[in-house]
């Protein structure tokens, strides 16, 4: 055997960082729904991968003879498999990070590189140097290595950080405008008008409001995990908010002669944030009603189980196909049907919705039998 003195670390940090990371990826596996499970699996077999070819050296340390080339190949596999579960599930938008990732890809490769000749100068100079200490320069390479990943750490979050400050500020500069105009046509609804003014005085309104809802939009799009202490968990009437989403939508489903049906069913009261649930309730009943045709229909209805209550929004719409009901939850993805019946969407709501959702503790799904079949979503929170 040729173990040294401090084997024993290199034991403990290979059984406790695996162990964390597979800890942590079976409880992000039990709360997560059917695209984020697909991703985890390219991640778990990606992270399989890496690790087992990994270890091909390691046997050379308890005196059996392998081929320590083999681990060379865990980078490529890993990175491999990481990059085809992007591109299948469309989980960056390559346009946006291109530069950043090349940047930071090249410093990789430029780092690695000094890695591995600092361990090859260290071989050199412990043959030709007796009692040159063995630990110095995979220590200094060790070093450098954290400081490299804290520094590009540290960028990615004053990114994000600077990122989140500007739609903070921007939401905030228009919302000042928006309630004024709000003011104004309040003001204005006094019944002096003619009908025809009054007609265009409740078009103002309604795109005031629909402007005020894309600005909360932007609002919960840039929460990066720092406005989690936001939401105010208390018992919450899910038939009641979800009444009145419905009566503040009739007027847009009136004019596609759209017929909403809202289901008699009682159920118990959900822990969950008012507020919150009411602008996810908002967003598929204004989905329902954008790819509906004309004529159609939007039935809503509630049941409950042992430990959950459920909404459900279904209508007769234009359906969504196989191949992008995956994605349908993904930020800004939008797919072809919906970018025709709707030119005006953003891909960002049902995104915002399931965030919203899953804070809560509850879930949100999706079902639709494909195009020209309609849809059903259903949102299930726990009891109060």
């Amino acid at each position: 055997k040729r173990q040294g003195s401090l084997y024993w670390m290199m034991v403990v940090s290979n059984a406790l960082i695996p162990g964390y990371f597979l800890y942590q990826m079976a409880r992000s596996y039990r709360s997560a729904d059917r695209v984020m499970r697909n991703r985890l699996k390219y991640l778990f077999t990606g992270f399989v991968l890496a690790y087992t070819f990994g270890y091909a050296a390691i046997p050379l340390v308890f005196g059996y003879n392998t081929d320590p080339v083999w681990s060379i190949f865990c980078f490529p596999l890993f990175t491999g498999t990481l990059t085809y579960a992007i591109l299948k599930f469309d989980l960056l938008d390559i346009r946006v990070v291109a530069k950043q990732a090349f940047s930071y890809s090249l410093a990789v490769v430029i780092f690695g590189i000094f890695i591995s000749f600092l361990n090859y100068a260290n071989e050199i100079i412990i043959a030709r140097t007796p009692g040159f200490p063995s630990w110095a320069l995979p220590l200094t390479s060790s070093l450098i290595a954290v400081s490299i990943g804290f520094f590009m750490w540290n960028k990615l979050r004053q990114t994000d950080l600077l990122k989140y400050e500007f739609i903070t500020v921007a939401t905030h500069k228009f919302r000042t405008p928006l309630t004024q105009i709000r003011w104004s046509v309040e003001n204005l609804q006094d019944g002096s008008l003619s009908p025809e003014k009054q007609e265009d005085l409740h078009r103002i309104q309604v795109a005031n409001s629909h402007l005020v809802e894309l600005t909360n939009l932007l609002m919960d799009l840039s929460d990066n995990g720092t406005q989690d202490l936001s939401y105010l968990l208390k018992p919450v009437q899910l038939k009641e908010v979800t009444e009145k989403v419905v009566a503040k939508s009739l007027p847009r489903a009136a004019t596609k002669n759209i017929t909403v049906t809202i289901g008699d069913s009682v159920v118990p009261a959900v822990l969950a944030d008012e507020g919150k649930v009411s602008s996810a309730i908002q967003i598929l009943v204004d989905n329902a009603i954008s790819y509906t045709p004309n004529g159609g229909a939007v039935t809503i209805s509630f049941t409950s189980d042992a430990k959950h209550s459920e909404v459900k929004v279904v209508d007769t719409g234009i359906g969504i196909s196989k191949s992008e009901q995956p994605l349908i939850f993904s930020k800004f993805f939008r797919g072809i049907r919906a970018k025709e019946a709707d030119t005006e969407g953003m891909g960002v709501g049902l995104f915002i919705s399931r965030q919203m959702i899953e804070k809560q503790g509850g879930k949100i799904s999706m079902e639709s039998d494909g195009e020209n079949k309609g849809t059903s979503f259903s949102i299930k929170l726990p009891k109060a």
